[in-house]
């Protein structure tokens, strides 16, 4: 992608083409504070669904909020994880936690 990290987590005993989660830090944080904090594993793993932790891209892990850097790079994780067969392409079954 964009060369911007990313943690995924998608439980081993996934089913193909599950529920995507998109859990976003907050300013001055990244995905390892987001992830050590909400703890979505748990519950990834008992209602079968991927997690991604997108870093922010301003260069001071905050968010693009007066452009669409950020929102294009959302969308590139989508399009990734839906190739990757790991998420669905349902719009329904896409949440993103801010």
């Amino acid at each position: 992608m964009s060369g911007r990290d990313i943690h995924v987590y998608a439980p081993s005993n996934l089913a193909p083409k599950s529920p995507l989660l998109i859990s976003c830090h907050g300013m001055d944080q990244d995905p390892n504070y987001q992830q050590s904090n909400t703890h979505w594993e748990a519950v990834a793993d008992t209602a079968g669904f991927v997690v991604v932790y997108p870093r922010g891209g301003t260069g001071m892990s905050t968010w693009d909020i007066s452009g669409d850097k950020d929102t294009k790079w959302v969308v590139q994780i989508i399009e990734q994880m839906v190739k990757e067969g790991d998420a669905d392409n349902n719009l329904d079954r896409l949440f993103v936690q801010i």
